[in-house]
């Protein structure tokens, strides 16, 4: 956008609305909850969106790993 580069992380919930009467937004929750199909609960479900949140974007290290990429490429690049 203009002189920025903008990136987006997201779950496409639209594209998991083919699960058995369950919408994708439903299923990416159940994932978040820790649970398989909503249902199940396990003793070591990972929390799949807030987790990977956690351990990529709340601790700066994807946009670390953007910004270096970006710098070996050439780019002048600044948080």
């Amino acid at each position: 956008m203009g002189n920025k580069v903008v990136a987006s992380v997201y779950i496409d919930t639209e594209s998991m609305d083919n699960y058995y009467e369950a919408t994708g937004y439903q299923v990416a929750k159940w994932a978040d909850q820790g649970t398989h199909g909503g249902t199940i609960e396990g003793n070591n479900t990972p929390h799949v969106w807030q987790d990977t949140i956690d351990n990529t974007v709340n601790n700066g290290e994807l946009l670390k790993l953007a910004m270096d990429y970006l710098k070996s490429k050439g780019f002048s690049v600044r948080a």
